[in-house]
């Protein structure tokens, strides 16, 4: 199987049909380097990348000033850790909320996840932390942390869990650690609270919560990530002043992938970058590996990336379903297809993209029997009336959610459709 690596780094360029205000990072004119740029050594050392959730600092019986300061601290680690060059850094979207107490579940039974948890306290200066480091790898155990200012405490924690995670704090990370960290403490007891209040449902309600929080406090950029807004010529200035602002917080790199991203578009390198880049500073961003082919101007050079976003955001149904996209793409084994679609359905039974990958699927290997049941089973995900989980699947597809909020895909309309079609291949 070609996964479709190559050497590392390439030059600069330019292009007179750039988007104004947009920066470009790397030359475009030989799209198969833009997309040819982590090389077979680099892919295999990613794969194994320890995979770190870090949990809300925030335990059951900490008072409510307390928790919401851990609750932002949390984020604010997140940001931090991803500088690491070593390991894998789970974001908001794949980090569950749990409480202290809930913490060990959370390991489950992957071999390489390690998760952060813990309790926090500050008197508005002073500041410590007590983490508790729970994973398969090793014993679960607890280090401190601590600084007399807010400041001295970001960094000591940093220290500390970069030791712990078989990293190395050097001149570059400290380098990093000097802009993207909040200049009031406040912000951080700010961010919490809305974390606490808002539920994942309601984010884009609270949205303008969130950019108000960032305009308090412009150096620290984090909030943003809990922006949910629409794509905008303003909306995207926020974000590109928010990278100038803050140039290593990759996680904003890829929320600006999905400001630009054209979902019409098969090849739109100026999206594409914007991953690239996120990975260049966080080699394990699960994430950004993950939309890399959805805006990739050669897809023969994604399944890597595909494959890393899928060992690296464990039991994640979008991870697969783009793994099998990407397959499809590239020709890839259509019986890896149908195991990982297998693998999908046991996760979640109730996805309609799952569904219409394994009809997609048996379609090819002529098992329109096989292909039948998966579409009934699909179709009674909407008839008589919708799941409203197999509604948020079609939602947060690209395609799906875009031709659902358009009118132009109707669930039940479509799988009646579809079991007809199989009817009349069953018949032949």
């Amino acid at each position: 199987m070609n996964f479709g690596l190559g050497t590392y780094g390439m030059d600069h360029g330019n292009s007179s049909q750039w988007p104004q205000g947009v920066p470009q990072f790397y030359d475009i004119s030989d799209r198969d380097a833009l997309c040819f740029f982590m090389n077979k050594r680099q892919f295999e050392t990613i794969k194994g990348f320890p995979i770190i959730t870090v949990l809300p600092l925030v335990s059951r019986t900490m008072d409510a000033d307390q928790a919401c300061f851990g609750a932002g601290f949390s984020q604010l680690l997140m940001r931090n850790l991803m500088l690491l060059p070593n390991v894998s850094v789970l974001g908001p979207r794949d980090t569950p909320r749990v409480h202290f107490e809930d913490s060990e579940m959370v390991v489950g039974d992957h071999d390489r996840r390690i998760v952060i948890t813990g309790k926090v306290r500050t008197n508005g200066k002073q500041c410590r932390a007590k983490f508790y480091i729970h994973s398969t790898l090793f014993e679960s155990e607890s280090i401190t942390a601590g600084g007399d200012t807010p400041e001295e405490f970001y960094i000591d924690s940093m220290k500390v869990l970069t030791e712990k995670l078989g990293g190395k704090y050097n001149d570059r990370i400290e380098q990093q650690l000097q802009i993207g960290q909040p200049r009031r403490i406040e912000s951080l007891f700010h961010l919490g609270k809305l974390l606490l209040e808002v539920q994942p449902k309601d984010m884009k309600k609270a949205a303008p919560n969130f950019l108000n929080l960032y305009q308090y406090d412009p150096s620290f950029t984090v909030p943003l990530w809990n922006y949910v807004a629409p794509a905008t010529d303003q909306t995207r200035q926020t974000f590109l002043t928010a990278i100038k602002r803050d140039p290593s917080n990759a996680l904003m790199y890829w929320i600006m992938f999905n400001q630009l991203w054209k979902i019409d578009s098969q090849a739109d390198p100026v999206a594409f970058q914007f991953c690239r880049k996120a990975v260049e500073i966080s080699p394990g961003l699960a994430r950004a590996h993950l939309c890399m082919s959805h805006a990739a101007p050669v897809d023969r050079r994604m399944l890597a990336h595909a494959i890393l976003s899928y060992t690296l955001i464990p039991r994640s149904t979008e991870a697969i379903c783009n793994y099998i996209s990407v397959l499809r793409n590239t020709n890839g084994p259509i019986d890896l297809q149908y195991t990982l679609g297998e693998e999908g359905m046991r996760i979640d039974s109730k996805n309609p993209i799952l569904f219409d990958h394994m009809i997609d699927i048996s379609c090819k290997q002529n098992h329109f029997k096989v292909a039948m049941e998966f579409a009934q089973k699909a179709l009674a995900l909407f008839s008589p009336a919708p799941n409203p989980h197999a509604m948020t699947c079609l939602k947060q597809n690209p395609e799906r959610g875009k031709a659902l909020s358009l009118g132009k895909f109707k669930p039940v309309d479509y799988y009646q459709a579809t079991i007809r079609n199989l009817k009349k291949k069953i018949k032949r």
